[in-house]
């Protein structure tokens, strides 16, 4: 099941504030080399509107 966050960060030098961290994680590992996520994404955008639409598009994808 997917996971995210969306989190406003503002900062003077910053074009992008807006950051939308996707991931999935995976089956309870038995070894602790093997990867704790299937996949891991993070997005700076302009806009919360932004990261709405790219969200919207994972929940789309049949997993």
């Amino acid at each position: 099941m997917i996971q995210y966050s969306i989190i406003y960060k503002p900062h003077r030098n910053r074009k992008h504030p807006w950051i939308l961290k996707v991931w999935e994680p995976a089956p309870a590992p038995r070894d602790h080399c093997k990867v704790s996520y299937l996949f891991n994404a993070q997005y700076w955008l302009k806009t919360q509107a932004e990261a709405q639409a790219i969200l919207a598009e994972f929940q789309q994808v049949p997993g």
